[in-house]
């Protein structure tokens, strides 16, 4: 799946001004297709880059669509974003760059996946425009996300700081 290239700006950080977070991303045709290493790479890095999209926009559909039901880093997610909509909170930034997905086979259909990536800074602010959090965003973190093929489908089982 392509992802832009973004250059490195005088921060160090990817010149992330051309993602649009209102806008999904694009799902991989691995989803549909048998399991093997390079399309457990593709989920992990669709799963990773739809993650700033759902923060941003709260369309919590795909998100939950492609993550397994208990899924700790997942429910949480969803769960934070739930009681920010009840507050009034909103997300702005954290637009992510992947710049590599390598996925090894653990076992039968279950793969995981290192993926490197640089983060835009992000910010949730309260109804009242009170920065709540603010992140300066950040470059070459690794996170695993843990994949499974089961019963015909992708699922991400976990996403951890690698």
């Amino acid at each position: 799946m392509p992802t832009p290239a973004p250059s490195a700006t005088a921060t160090g950080l990817p010149d992330f001004s051309a993602i649009d977070l209102t806008v999904a991303p694009e799902p991989p045709a691995a989803l549909s297709q048998a399991p093997d290493e390079k399309a457990a790479a593709e989920i992990a890095e669709y799963f990773v880059r739809l993650y700033p999209y759902t923060v941003v926009t709260r369309n919590l559909t795909p998100f939950r669509d492609i993550s397994y039901n208990d899924c700790g880093f997942c429910n949480r997610t969803i769960e934070r974003l739930q009681g920010y909509d009840a507050k009034g909170v909103r997300s702005e930034g954290g637009a992510i760059v992947v710049h590599e997905a390598v996925a090894e086979e653990l076992s039968n259909d279950y793969y995981i996946v290192r993926t490197t990536i640089s983060e835009d800074a992000s910010r949730d602010v309260g109804a009242d425009g009170t920065v709540l959090r603010e992140d300066p965003g950040s470059t070459d973190v690794t996170y695993v996300v843990d994949v499974k093929w089961h019963d015909g489908e992708w699922f991400v089982m976990t996403l951890t700081n690698g």
